[in-house]
């Protein structure tokens, strides 16, 4: 639906480089990120085709879990008037999606740092326990491992914390 209405005209993605050309939405198993111009036009038409999606699907669409995210350019009326009218509610852009962080500016220190908390976490709660050499290479292995793997397949981690990843694996 959303690429028909976008091929009419009545509807533009977001352009992210020279070399992309538009993006109008993702969709990952039941979440979709729908990416358009701030006018009543696409506003309109995200409305109308999530109105005939929950039709077609007999599904209602969750807008106490909706949310969107706007630029920084956008006034501040205009940003409540969007929220009014979609009813969902506004989010910061640092915001997360599934345990990881929606963008990633210059400082990836803050924004990967509950990678190592995590680690950490798991190591603290083990370290009460009376484990064998054998058993910690276990949890190392399976466990600590598979922690950041799922970040590491998104982002480049700063070589800091893969560092201090390293040091706090070996130290248990």
């Amino acid at each position: 639906m959303l690429q028909e209405v976008e091929r009419r005209g009545r509807f533009q993605g977001m352009t992210v480089s020279s070399v992309v050309l538009s993006i109008s939405h993702l969709i990952f198993t039941d979440d979709t990120l729908v990416f358009c111009k701030v006018n009543d036009v696409q506003i309109g038409e995200i409305q109308q085709i999530l109105a005939v999606y929950e039709r077609a699907s007999e599904q209602v669409v969750n807008y106490l879990k909706s949310s969107m995210v706007v630029s920084w350019r956008i006034g501040e009326e205009v940003k409540r008037r969007l929220t009014c009218r979609l009813g969902v509610r506004l989010v910061s852009v640092h915001d997360r999606y599934l345990g990881l962080p929606t963008v990633v500016g210059r400082s990836r220190r803050v924004l990967f740092r509950n990678v190592l908390d995590r680690v950490w976490a798991r190591i603290a709660g083990w370290n009460n326990k009376l484990l064998s050499q054998a058993s910690k290479g276990v949890l190392i292995n399976c466990v600590l491992h598979s922690l950041p793997t799922y970040a590491m397949s998104c982002f480049k981690l700063p070589d800091h914390l893969l560092r201090e990843l390293e040091s706090a694996m070996s130290n248990f």
